[in-house]
């Protein structure tokens, strides 16, 4: 995988998008299901797509992307609350 662009539009921004709406209001909820789905694609995934040669890591190990992945879960839960925040006080 050279580019991770393909997967950031691609699997991983639905995911978390749903992900938003079914934990709507639960930090903590988002947090684990978000953590469970990003496991699930960086490891048995990543793993999947390497074998059937779509994709694969290069230098990034499985932990690393994974890390990569869940970071960005905090940025849109902060930015959805913020978001949701402006709406009421409008």
């Amino acid at each position: 995988m050279k580019h991770v662009f393909p997967f950031a539009v691609g699997p991983y921004m639905p995911m978390s998008m749903w992900l938003l709406k079914l934990s709507y209001g639960n930090f903590i909820k988002f947090l684990l299901l978000n953590a469970i789905g990003n496991f699930l694609f960086a490891f048995p995934g990543m793993q999947f797509l390497k074998k059937i040669n779509i994709a694969k890591l290069g230098r990034l190990s499985a932990i690393q992307f994974f890390l990569y992945l869940f970071h960005k879960a905090f940025f849109l839960y902060g930015i959805q609350y913020l978001l949701e925040k402006k709406k009421q006080t409008e």
